[in-house]
């Protein structure tokens, strides 16, 4: 179908194409599913299409920007001068972004007076938008507000299904783009958040959001599958059966939303790592609590600064979390100028060196320091840098290898050590996994106690966060971590749809 396909055609015809860029090939079509039909069809069961002139209705005043013609030129010549984006231009430059994807979007924007260029240049357009953006984000940074409405459009106006829980939900997400650690050559660490999701499901909801990978071997979605879990939901209700059943739910961006599928066909890396992190498929009154890694690009406290502006907006119910990143020393190794340039947002964006110190978007094995950035409800708690004996004791640092968790960056070796740390067959990746573990428990248990932070001297509560260590590594070693991944790839083999992808 053709761009100038009218609202009408959406509503009457079942299967009509939700993006206007379908991805084609594997993974994304394999012969147990087509990402593309499961969008459309997930779209149609959920009403999307028929609940879009409401949210845009509700933001009518934020869109006004998009009936400007010169919308993106006005937007491009900002950039490109060294300018930043406010909320409302961040939030329409999203929208523009997915209005060249999205068929319905786009339709209902047009007729709501928007103004979008004809046929590829809008695409041409958008893409050049997305590499402005990121441009800007790797040599100057993006600030809190070009973050929050970058995040805010794509969630409210072009993801196709936010689910509802009934207590708070542990989320996690990541950006990529880790540097490693030179000494070792072509390594990277194993799939550290999806594994440690199905560990954090064991004492509460858990929530992670995933793709295949783009520029990297492996990603969330491709170790999911290789688990044997299905991400290719068709409705709502399957979805909320394996929430229900399993504590956890992992929701593909390609199969929940059209903007991933630029990047993915451009093959490059765009500003999606940021927005695939935050715009979790729930809704904005379950309390979520986000669990974030962030790459060089970004410092924590940024982020954390966004996501309050979001919850502020209720976007999305932020209820705690954490934003931090892997650092490529210990703590003890750093000089108070490095100290100072970490903790501080500002020194950190003025300074390459400093930016330079951060090495992984996930908690850095031992003996290496992790940047932390704490929040709970409205408040922002600090940045706290942590060292690996905040989390195991002496002895137990003794016993972790600092080369078994270095893998090449094949497929076969990431899967391999994706099985050893869950499976508790390796003591040096499980006690690595847990510390990832530990930390998000601390986050979801812990946070909000008086003792958990000392803000006057910003250290965190080693007996704390050692405890919810400790009790992730005996959940990988008792077997119970291997056996939530177990359950919660049966619950989506059962639930989801076959081929037949039937509307329900």
């Amino acid at each position: 179908m053709q761009l100038q396909n009218t609202v009408t055609d959406f509503k009457n015809q079942y299967l009509t194409p939700i993006s206007n860029i379908p991805l084609i090939d594997t993974p994304y079509v394999q012969d147990k599913h087509d990402l593309n039909v499961s969008l459309d069809v997930l779209a149609n069961n959920t009403r999307y299409v028929e609940r879009l002139p409401a949210i845009i209705k509700e933001y009518e005043g934020e869109l006004s920007l998009l009936t400007d013609p010169s919308f993106y030129s006005h937007m491009d010549r900002k950039l490109k001068s060294g300018k930043n984006l406010d909320f409302e231009e961040s939030f329409c430059s999203s929208i523009f972004v997915c209005a060249c994807i999205n068929l319905p979007l786009k339709s209902y924007l047009i007729e709501n007076g928007s103004i979008f260029p004809e046929g590829q240049t809008h695409i041409l357009q958008s893409t050049a938008l997305l590499s402005t953006l990121s441009a800007k984000e790797a040599l100057k940074g993006l600030n809190s507000n070009e973050i929050a409405g970058l995040v805010s459009g794509v969630l409210e106006l072009d993801t196709v299904v936010r689910l509802s829980a009934n207590e708070p939900v542990l989320c996690f997400g990541g950006m990529g783009g880790d540097k490693g650690y030179e000494f070792v050559g072509d390594s990277k660490l194993f799939s550290l958040s999806t594994l440690a999701s199905f560990a954090t499901s064991l004492s509460g909801l858990t929530h992670k959001h995933h793709s295949y990978p783009n520029t990297s071997k492996v990603a969330g979605q491709t170790t999911l599958e290789e688990f044997g879990a299905r991400s290719d939901f068709t409705c709502a209700g399957e979805m909320s059966d394996v929430f229900n059943q399993a504590s956890l739910i992992m929701t593909s961006c390609h199969n929940t939303r059209t903007i991933h599928a630029l990047s993915h066909v451009l093959r490059g890396e765009t500003i999606n790592h940021l927005i695939g992190p935050l715009a979790y498929t729930i809704d904005s009154e379950t309390p979520v609590q986000p669990f974030i890694g962030v790459n060089e690009k970004i410092h924590p406290q940024t982020l954390a600064e966004a996501i309050l502006k979001m919850k502020q907006r209720n976007i999305q119910n932020y209820d705690r979390g954490v934003v931090f990143a892997g650092l490529s020393a210990h703590p003890d190794t750093f000089t108070d100028t490095e100290m100072r340039g970490l903790t501080d947002e500002n020194y950190y964006y003025n300074s390459d060196d400093i930016r330079n110190l951060v090495r992984l978007d996930e908690v850095a094995p031992p003996p290496y320091g992790t940047l932390a950035c704490f929040f709970l409800n409205d408040e922002f708690l600090g940045n706290y840098i942590l060292s690996p004996e905040d989390f195991y004791d002496e002895d137990v640092l003794a016993n972790i290898e600092l080369d078994k968790l270095l893998i090449q960056n094949k497929y076969n070796d990431i899967m391999e050590a994706n099985y050893s740390a869950l499976k508790g067959d390796e003591e040096s990746k499980s006690r690595y996994l847990a510390m990832t573990i530990g930390l998000a428990n601390f986050v979801r248990f812990s946070l909000h106690d008086e003792c958990a932070l000392n803000s006057d001297n910003f250290t965190i509560s080693r007996n704390m966060l050692r405890m919810h260590t400790a009790q992730a590594y005996e959940d990988i070693k008792n077997g119970n971590a291997y056996q939530k991944m177990k359950q919660y790839c049966e619950a989506t083999q059962r639930i989801t749809s076959s081929l037949e992808y039937k509307v329900k």
